[in-house]
C-alpha cells in the first residue's frame, strides 16, 4: 500500500472519474422514486405546481401520513 493511512494513491484522473460516477449513482438513487409534475404560471406570472398527492398508485400505498413532516427535492429536468 501507498499513501497516507492505508488509503491507496491513484491518479488524479481516475479519482475524478470515481467521484463523477459516484454523483451520478447518488442521483439516480434520489430520482427513482421522483414524481414527475409540470411547473405552470399563475395569473401574476409566477410558477407553481399543482398539489401533488403524496400517495403511490403504483404500489397503493401512502407515502406519508397527516403530521408528517417532509422534504421535497426539486431537481429540473434538463431534457
Amino acid at each position: 500500500m501507498s499513501g497516507q493511512g492505508n488509503f491507496e494513491s491513484v491518479p488524479l484522473d481516475v479519482a475524478l472519474r470515481a467521484i463523477e460516477y459516484a454523483k451520478q449513482e447518488a442521483k439516480q438513487q434520489m430520482m427513482k422514486d421522483a414524481i414527475e409534475r409540470e411547473v405552470k404560471v399563475d395569473a401574476g406570472g409566477y410558477p407553481y405546481i399543482d398539489a401533488t398527492e403524496l400517495y403511490d398508485y403504483k404500489n397503493d400505498k401512502p407515502l406519508a401520513k397527516a403530521g408528517d413532516k417532509v422534504k421535497v427535492v426539486f431537481i429540473k429536468n434538463e431534457n
